[in-house]
């Protein structure tokens, strides 16, 4: 039996290079990682549905101030954002309930802060036109969320 070198070692080339792009890329271990991103996005469709009906009851019909109705509407929201990413999205079932709310909220604080810094530098550095930087900033600030949830704030501990 004749072993063909060339191609073993173009075989074990490969097979390294693909081990080590998979560690990268979240999206190989489970081939329905669409239904996880799908989930996600509804999720956070769902809680800005809450989020600007909570807002439109208080200003209008409870008669609050503005501040206090966002403020109001906010915390009803991330609530249910919080519930619907931990249960419903990552079907997360550990009992670290505070400290997973801690998390949370650091990522959205620090989401906060990411999408000033990428407006000033689209809108005012690089003088795009703010609606499509929103847009732009938007997609990669809940491509950062999506990650850091998945392995940071819902991670399945083993």
């Amino acid at each position: 039996m004749i072993i063909n070198t060339k191609n073993l070692f173009f075989k074990l080339k490969y097979n390294r290079i693909k081990s080590q792009v998979y560690n990268i890329w979240p999206f190989h271990r489970k081939p329905n990682w669409h239904k996880l991103m799908v989930k996600y996005l509804l999720s956070g469709a769902v809680s800005t549905s809450i989020h600007l009906l909570v807002l439109g009851l208080a200003y209008r019909f409870l008669d609050l101030q503005i501040i206090s109705a966002t403020t109001l509407a906010y915390l009803f929201a991330f609530g249910v954002s919080f519930c619907l990413q931990k249960f419903w999205t990552f079907r997360n079932k550990a009992k670290r309930y505070f400290e997973q709310i801690y998390f949370y909220l650091l990522v959205g604080v620090f989401n906060l802060f990411f999408n000033a810094a990428l407006m000033q530098a689209l809108v005012v550095n690089l003088d795009f036109h703010y609606l499509f930087s929103q847009l732009l900033t938007s997609g990669l600030v809940a491509l950062n969320s999506f990650l850091l949830y998945k392995y940071l704030v819902f991670k399945h501990k083993k």
